[in-house]
C-alpha cells in the first residue's frame, strides 16, 4: 500500500465534505497520482500491480472532487504546472503550501448528477 488502501474498511467518521477546500483535496491526491505514476513507470513488477490497484481509487478521488462546488479549476491548474515542475526537479512538495484556505461554499440545494469521464491526467 502506497497511498491508498483497497482493503482497509471505511471511515465512519461524520465529515462535512461540503465545507472542505475541495482545491486542497484534489491536490493531495493528484500529487498521490504523480507518484503512484512514477511507481508505474519505474517500480518492480509486484509495485506495479499495487499502483495500478491504487491508481484507480485515486482516479475515483479526483474525479470527485473536480465535481465539488469548492473546486477552482484554475488554481488546480496552476498548482499542477508547479508539482510537475518540482517533480522534474526530483522533489516530492508539500501540497498545503501551495493552495491557499477558501471561504466555505454552503451545501447545493440541488444534485446534479454527471456521467463520469474518463481520467486524462495533464501532462
Amino acid at each position: 500500500m502506497f497511498c491508498y488502501s483497497d482493503s482497509a474498511p471505511r471511515s465512519s467518521t461524520p465529515v462535512n465534505v461540503w465545507a472542505m477546500n475541495a482545491t486542497k483535496a484534489y491536490m493531495t491526491h493528484y500529487a498521490n497520482f504523480l507518484f503512484l505514476d512514477f511507481i508505474m513507470n519505474h517500480g518492480t513488477y509486484a509495485e506495479q500491480q499495487q499502483a495500478r490497484k491504487e491508481l484507480t481509487i485515486c482516479e475515483r478521488k479526483l474525479r470527485f472532487w473536480a465535481k465539488h462546488p469548492n473546486y477552482e479549476a484554475e488554481i488546480v491548474r496552476r498548482e499542477k504546472e508547479k508539482l510537475h515542475v518540482a517533480w522534474k526537479r526530483g522533489e516530492r512538495p508539500d501540497v498545503s503550501a501551495f493552495v491557499k484556505p477558501r471561504s466555505t461554499v454552503t451545501k447545493p440545494s440541488i444534485r446534479i448528477k454527471t456521467v463520469a469521464k474518463p481520467f486524462e491526467p495533464d501532462f
